[in-house]
């Protein structure tokens, strides 16, 4: 047998600069097989730091108004011939505030273009954030993270 997959299982912060924690291994037919402990420093990690910016100050190339799947399909695949390096902005993508199709249209957004851009052998190095856009609507902004680096973001 082989082990398919490990889980962290339980996780204790020790104090400020380590934790511990218990892992579980699994093997294909989904058995517990063994279980092992770990320790780990953490010095040096940031978990305080937060964004300088707020994704709305990205200046935006395009806005897609996307109301289900297989629109959100056709906004990624628009973005990708549209091409993301060599711009000076990203995307905008507005999804309803229904939370199950929200996630669904984002997925489908996110999954297509990584599809894209690897398949026109693009850059894939793309930033993404989701916030609350309005009363209505939650917005994904899509950039570049060349385009990051120029603006200074």
């Amino acid at each position: 047998w082989s082990v398919s997959m490990c889980l962290p299982f339980y996780l204790v912060w020790l104090c400020k600069n380590m934790c511990c924690g218990l892992i579980y291994a699994q093997n294909a037919g989904n058995i517990r097989v063994g279980f092992s402990i770990f320790i780990a420093d953490i010095r040096g990690l940031d978990f305080s730091k937060k964004m300088d910016f707020h994704p709305s100050q990205i200046p935006i190339a395009k806005v897609f108004d996307v109301n289900d799947e297989k629109k959100a399909t056709q906004a990624a695949e628009e973005m990708v011939k549209m091409k993301f390096e060599d711009r000076k902005d990203g995307f905008k993508v507005l999804m309803p505030k229904e939370k199950k199709l929200a996630k669904r249209i984002g997925y489908t957004v996110i999954t297509t273009v990584n599809v894209g851009l690897r398949s026109t052998k693009q850059n894939r190095s793309i930033r993404y954030w989701t916030y609350h856009e309005d009363d209505a609507h939650y917005a994904i902004v899509l950039v570049s993270s060349n385009v990051l680096e120029k603006l200074g973001l």
